[in-house]
């Protein structure tokens, strides 16, 4: 019997606990997304700069400091409005893919600029399955590294990996800028099933919070899936 494409990619997922995918989204799409997050970056500059009682971190994304401690120069956000429909929207074509019932936890975006790197490191549990997302760039093609192994993506190209499981990182880049959107899962019939649903949010879109008490009165509470301090040394995304 032969292979479908969605047989051949499930395999080397299992064989390696990464495969790339290229082209999952078109030509349109991706101009639209990576005008997007371009001028997220831009408009948080110009917040700080001329209305920074304005400022907030987790609406206008955060740069230069320790909530994203992999890559702390680059511009980066957490659970935005588009990146969340990406999260919801590809769920079943990345469940055809992989031969695997997913339970979406968050999404991510960054703007890497000039000189930016990802440390090494492991993702933390909401991100057993992991997906980045080449959106765009200026300059040349720019390898994240598998354990080791270099991977090159253009616009459009996707590399699903387990993330709590395999060691990933990127050198310094030497174009201008590039930018990653990062979706999120687990697996269902996995070791942590449900109980990342939206990484403890009652709701996607919403933000991370150090606070417990936040989202108290909800049903997805329960003190433990707040406490981030525990998860502050494990990566985002890539």
């Amino acid at each position: 019997m032969m292979k479908t494409p969605n047989d051949k990619v499930k395999a080397e997922f299992e064989k390696n606990k990464y495969v790339t995918i290229p082209k999952v989204l078109g030509e349109q799409t991706l101009d639209f997304i990576y005008s997007y997050i371009k001028m997220f970056s831009d408009r948080r500059e110009i917040v700080i700069k001329y209305l920074p009682r304005y400022y907030f971190p987790l609406e206008h994304g955060w740069k230069g400091d320790k909530k994203d401690y992999v890559a702390p120069d680059a511009f980066s956000k957490y659970g935005d409005m588009m990146s969340e429909t990406l999260l919801l929207s590809m769920r079943e074509s990345i469940e055809d893919r992989i031969g695997l019932e997913l339970i979406p936890t968050y999404s991510y975006f960054r703007l890497y600029g000039k000189g930016d790197d990802l440390m090494l490191h492991r993702d933390r549990k909401s991100c057993e399955i992991s997906l980045s997302l080449c959106i765009g760039y200026e300059g040349e093609q720019w390898p994240i590294y598998m354990n080791g192994t270099p991977l090159y993506q253009e616009p459009g190209d996707l590399v699903i990996y387990r993330g709590c499981e395999i060691e990933h990182h990127r050198k310094p880049l030497k174009g201008k800028n590039q930018a990653q959107v990062f979706l999120h899962y687990n697996n269902k019939n996995g070791p942590y099933g449900e109980e990342n649903l939206f990484d403890g949010r009652p709701f996607v879109g919403l933000p991370a919070t150090d606070r417990p008490q936040a989202y108290k009165g909800t049903r997805f509470f329960e003190e433990d899936k707040f406490n981030y301090e525990n998860t502050k040394q494990e990566g985002e995304g890539s």
